[in-house]
């Protein structure tokens, strides 16, 4: 049974990402067949899942913005999660004309690959049981991320995806569990704010991962968190403008 949650809400004194933009392209096809099989020799950010260093060796991203919406203060993560973030951006299209499903597992690979410089393919299947699947394939650091998106809540205005993701590293291959929602909620009659949420939680698999290279969970956990504001701050405002055209062809199709 799905529980449904309340769509994270920015907190006092926060503010929204700024309009949406696309981000420009990069073509990252040679980054990955580096990493795949020649572990360690292409440079890549210093961040990111994986990165054996202490904290002090990342380098200066700026301060946290002011558009992430976690979690309450003094409200802890379980012993498994690993971040749970939202971004928020507009979209400049009513929610009549939104269908974030339709959007999802029609979006072309090209449009995917634009909306961060991350994202390396993308491409759709289905599950075991006949639910929609998305695949997507992002490089994080000099980790090598594989998402099997299974749809668990479909709505025109929320789509909640699921997938047991494969990380492959430098130093062997694990999973993660990913959880991605979207969702719009109407601003007035021409716009939305556009909430994306990421959750990662931690597998036995990941677990015994860990334990095998000595890195530890609380470590792990804030490269992590660091990989995940620094990606989605800069995605998310991508992700509405994709949104938008689609909104907006949508209701053209429609009249």
């Amino acid at each position: 049974m799905i529980v449904r949650s309340s769509t994270p809400r920015l907190h006092a004194g926060e503010r929204r990402l700024p309009g949406s933009r696309l981000c420009r392209k990069r073509n990252l096809l040679s980054f990955a067949k580096c990493i795949a099989t020649t572990p360690g020799t292409c440079s890549a950010p210093r961040y990111g899942f994986m990165w054996r260093e202490s904290m002090s060796s990342f380098p200066a991203i700026g301060p946290v913005p002011t558009s992430i919406a976690s979690r309450s203060p003094g409200t802890r993560l379980d012993h498994r999660e690993l971040t749970d973030q939202s971004f928020t951006a507009m979209v400049n299209a009513p929610i009549q004309a939104i269908d974030i499903p339709n959007w999802c597992f029609s979006l072309p690979e090209d449009e995917y690959r634009a909306c961060s410089p991350d994202h390396i393919a993308a491409g759709f299947t289905t599950a075991l049981d006949g639910r929609r699947m998305s695949i997507h394939v992002a490089a994080a650091g000099k980790t090598l991320l594989v998402h099997h998106y299974v749809e668990t809540v479909h709505r025109s205005d929320r789509l909640i995806l699921k997938s047991v993701s494969e990380m492959f590293t430098p130093s062997g291959r694990t999973t993660i569990d990913t959880e991605w929602d979207l969702s719009v909620n109407a601003v007035d009659n021409r716009r939305c704010e556009f909430t994306n949420r990421l959750r990662f939680r931690a597998t036995d698999d990941f677990l015994a991962y860990l334990g095998r290279e000595g890195i530890s969970f609380d470590q792990i956990r804030s490269q992590q968190q660091l990989w995940c504001t620094t990606h989605n701050t800069a995605r998310t405002p991508s992700l509405a403008a994709s949104i938008e055209r689609a909104a907006l062809i949508n209701g053209i199709l429609n009249r």
